[in-house]
């Protein structure tokens, strides 16, 4: 069954974008879940831990996903308002769904924030890769 589904992506034609994406992504998301995790011992809220830390990583992120993972020649200007709603439709589910696991279902604070994270991540490779770096042969 891995097999099988290891030799789809493989033939798929954005598997190269998604095994990118899982080595930019995996770094970026530890990077900024130790972040969050820090700022959240120091008392500082969820809401404000993930707005830093989605605001001080936009950039650099737009910039590897752009040309490293997705190797985008799509407009920048386009590309990167568009990059910047999704940045701040997935500052929304983080917030959302952190509380969930956190305060009512009473994870560990570090469970809490990779799980957000984790599914911020998901949901970004499909926005990304079917809208903001869509490539122009899918242009429609």
């Amino acid at each position: 069954m891995i097999g099988g589904l290891f030799k789809k992506l493989k033939s798929s034609p954005r598997s190269g974008a998604l095994i990118r994406y899982i080595v930019v992504g995996a770094s970026m998301n530890l990077l900024a879940a130790a972040i969050v995790y820090i700022q959240r011992k120091l008392g500082v809220p969820h809401e404000i831990a993930f707005a830093v830390t989605t605001v001080g990583s936009l950039l650099l992120n737009f910039y590897l996903q752009r040309s490293f993972v997705f190797r985008s020649n799509a407009a920048i200007v386009r590309s990167l308002i568009l990059y910047t709603l999704l940045y701040a439709s997935t500052y929304l589910l983080q917030i959302s769904i952190y509380p969930v696991f956190a305060t009512i279902l009473g994870w560990p604070e570090i469970l809490s924030v990779l799980f957000s994270v984790g599914v911020a991540a998901v949901y970004s490779f499909v926005v990304l890769s079917l809208v903001v770096f869509k490539p122009p042969n899918e242009a429609g």
